[in-house]
């Protein structure tokens, strides 16, 4: 899977474009298979480190939010998903990152 990512905070230089493992899924995530993704205002201050002091994640970061795409697979306690997916995912919950600038090639 590819995905635009990024080992540290700064400008475009630090995003990268990477392959990476498909995620492993816990019991309520789901994957998607992104058709379209966007960057936002958000995704600019994530990666400039603009949101460090309120939101702490951990490097290499896979950037993202909006997306549009096809549920591809559920986790074990997700009985009714939507297969088809857009807007803004996150997991605000547990502070982990959505991962939307990814795809599978």
């Amino acid at each position: 899977m590819k995905a635009a990512l990024i080992d540290r905070y700064g400008s475009n230089d630090a995003v990268s474009v990477a392959d990476i493992d498909i995620p492993t899924l816990g019991a309520t995530d789901l994957l998607v298979r992104v058709h379209a993704a966007s960057v936002n205002p958000v995704d600019i201050k994530t990666r400039d480190g603009k949101l460090k002091t309120l939101l702490k994640y951990r490097f290499p970061l896979v950037l993202g939010n909006d997306l549009s795409g096809v549920v591809s697979d559920v986790g074990s306690r997700v009985t009714e998903p939507n297969w088809n997916v857009r807007g803004i995912c996150a997991s605000p919950r547990r502070r982990r990152r959505p991962q939307t600038h990814q795809r599978d090639v």
